[in-house]
């Protein structure tokens, strides 16, 4: 599951977690659901980011991982406060109070928790957040210890000018994905490019020409490469029109691979007057043809969302 995805769908798990406390405001349930609410909160956090909280009983003794402990559980009691009064005041506008069975709230809010943790390795996001701190670090100041720390094959991509030849950097691309964790360089890389402010661009070329590859997206290894190149393209319309033709020939030509590419939503969100036209036209048909390759139980967008996407989006 590429990186966007993963994101996306925290996001709607957190969704979640706070429409708990919304909806019990809503039925009018009293505040002593406040706590139930903010324990719910406090777990979230620690499935989040369990590095935060010390697992030795020892450590614990230090008044100042209680002080800390105490000021995030506080928090999360504040947070569960305005979603609940909120949810009072919505209740109070519309002059009734829907009938809500009282587990409805509290098992929407729980259901996040799980949810959480088969979307979130937050290890590895600990990982790669320390990367790419090693990575920035060794761009701006390049030391041999900088590439102890982090994934010197990585970082040395990202070291690489923007002008560097493409064809050397290509072929340093395919060494550094020629390996059994590929999908997880590829998600630092994708996240590097989009955070590292100087000038990559020639390894994002390299990484659209890469990830749009015949023999790439047929094997499956790594999964999601389409929409890696997608996101490096960006709004960029140079990289866009590199990107564009790869993907429509590729989805004509291996449709059964749909789950590799950016999803017909993605696509469509990036459509805009401010764009040329030829790259808004080719964004609708790409979004097109991914959703006619998607299974119908899958497609995010309706039939008639897909039909209206071109005169919907296109100002010419």
């Amino acid at each position: 599951m590429a990186i966007h995805n993963r994101m996306r769908f925290l996001q709607g798990a957190a969704a979640l977690l706070y429409l708990g406390p919304l909806l019990a405001g809503l039925g009018g349930y009293g505040w002593r659901v406040v706590p139930v609410f903010a324990a719910i909160f406090v777990l979230w956090l620690i499935i989040l980011r369990p590095q935060h909280w010390p697992r030795d009983l020892g450590a614990w003794r230090a008044a100042s991982v209680w002080a800390a402990a105490l000021g995030a559980a506080l928090m999360q009691v504040l947070l569960v406060a305005v979603c609940f009064g909120i949810g009072r005041g919505l209740g109070g506008i519309m002059g009734f109070l829907p009938l809500l069975h009282p587990m409805l709230p509290i098992g929407l809010s729980f259901l996040a928790i799980p949810l959480c943790r088969l979307i979130w390795d937050p290890w590895k996001a600990e990982e790669m957040d320390r990367f790419l701190d090693q990575a920035i670090q060794q761009i701006s100041r390049p030391t041999p210890s900088d590439f102890s720390a982090a994934d010197a094959a990585v970082s040395s991509l990202l070291a690489l000018p923007g002008t560097a030849p493409a064809d050397e950097v290509a072929a340093q691309l395919a060494q550094v994905l020629d390996h059994p964790q590929s999908w997880a360089r590829l998600d630092m890389l994708v996240v590097a490019l989009d955070r590292l402010n100087p000038n990559r661009d020639a390894l994002r070329r390299a990484v659209i020409l890469w990830g749009t590859g015949a023999g790439v997206v047929t094997s499956g290894r790594p999964p999601g490469t389409v929409d890696s190149a997608f996101q490096v393209a960006g709004h960029d319309p140079a990289m866009l029109r590199l990107f564009l033709p790869r993907a429509l020939a590729l989805i004509a030509d291996h449709p059964t691979r749909h789950d590799s590419f950016p999803s017909p939503r993605d696509l469509a969100e990036v459509m805009d007057d401010r764009l040329p036209g030829d790259i808004n036209d080719s964004l609708a048909r790409l979004s097109q043809a991914v959703h006619r390759a998607t299974p119908p139980e899958l497609r995010d967008l309706s039939n008639d969302e897909a039909a209206e996407l071109v005169p919907a989006n296109l100002s010419n």
